[in-house]
């Protein structure tokens, strides 16, 4: 695929630029380059600003995993359309992963699907949140990509033809390559 619209998503220059962290480390596990997103009572997170289109929808994928031997925390995943002037215009996805989903080692790897971006959305905002937790572990988080999907344009949604069908067929396309 092309056109991955973040921006260093394997961290592989070493460090987090251009995401911005809070309670977030550049970590480095078997060679390969990853943030960490620190446990316990800490609100913990990265985000990053991407360019997109009006209309255009999204799929999200990321590689999850626990840092340590206690139960992971909740996770927030979420994806935020703005405009020129940084006003938020909604958002095209929300999404939890619930504590105790990730109690190996072991990446994970996760797909979500953002809802297309609204008219005069110039950017978004991508988020991965780590949620406050006692005792809870690291999270680590690896290869963030976002790639468009389809894009309707606001006239096939003014017309009423849904996005999820071309999201679908998509899907189906690339499951065959």
């Amino acid at each position: 695929m092309t056109d991955n619209r973040i921006v260093n998503g394997n961290f592989k220059t070493g460090g987090l630029s251009p995401w911005t962290g809070f309670h977030a480390v550049i970590a480095k596990r078997s060679g390969i380059y990853a943030v960490r997103l620190l446990g316990g009572e800490l609100n913990s997170f990265i985000t990053q600003y991407v360019k997109v289109f009006p209309g255009e929808s999204f799929e999200l994928n990321a590689a999850l995993s626990n840092g340590g031997a206690f139960s992971s925390p909740q996770i927030s995943v979420s994806i935020a359309y703005y405009n020129a002037a940084f006003k938020l215009l909604g958002h095209g996805l929300i999404r939890t992963i619930p504590a105790g989903r990730l109690n190996d080692k072991r990446s994970r790897e996760w797909v979500w699907i953002a809802s297309p971006a609204p008219p005069g959305t110039t950017q978004a905002l991508v988020m991965i949140n780590k949620m406050p937790q006692v005792g809870a572990p690291d999270v680590i988080v690896e290869n963030l990509e976002l790639y468009p999907i389809g894009n309707d344009g606001p006239e096939n949604l003014r017309k009423g033809r849904t996005t999820f069908v071309n999201l679908y067929k998509e899907i189906q396309r690339r499951s065959q390559k």
